[in-house]
Order: C-alpha cells, then structure tokens, then sequence
C-alpha cells in the first residue's frame, strides 16, 4: 500500500475532480485521480471516470450520449 502525502495543488485538484465527476455523466481524470475519486462516499452516484488507457470506451460512451 502506497502511501499519500498531499502536494501544493492537490487541493485544487481536488476540488476540480470532484466537482467534474459529482456533476457529469462521463469524465476523464489521471489514473491516480480516477483512483481517489471512486474511494469517495458521495452521497449520489458518480459519474463514469476514465483514464488514459480506457480513452476508446470513453470516446464510445461519449458518442452514444450525442448521438
């Protein structure tokens, strides 16, 4: 188990990730932030977060969405 220490942005970053994800049906984050946000307990469903190595399944889901 790898240990967290927060660095000097992480709290914005945070912030931005937690709201974009509370928010939207689909969102993209970092691994790591994917990670953190899905520990979360909000108290309403997330939406789906993807990261780099799942950018074709978001692209797919994204396309349903519009069209």
């Amino acid at each position: 188990a790898k240990g967290f220490q927060f660095k000097a942005h992480d709290g914005v970053d945070f912030c931005h990730a937690v709201l974009a994800v509370a928010y939207a049906q689909l969102a993209t984050l970092d691994k790591q932030w994917k990670e953190r946000v899905e520990r979360l307990e909000l108290p309403r469903p997330l939406g789906t977060v993807y990261y780099r190595n799942q950018l074709a399944e978001f692209v797919e889901k994204l396309e349903a969405l519009v069209g």
